[in-house]
């Protein structure tokens, strides 16, 4: 993915894009879609951290 923003990955309206392909291509989602935290440990597609 390119020029992807960060509510664009994961919007207010609970529609998760990342978690969306995450889940189609049978990997953990990363995003908490309650509170739009996000969880470095599972194998889902996320944005990249600053550090990365």
């Amino acid at each position: 993915m390119n020029l992807v923003t960060w509510h664009g990955a994961c919007d207010y309206a609970s529609d998760c894009y990342a978690n969306d392909q995450s889940r189609e291509a049978g990997l953990i989602p990363c995003y908490n879609e309650v509170n739009l935290g996000c969880e470095l440990t599972p194998n889902g597609m996320r944005l990249p951290t600053e550090a990365e």
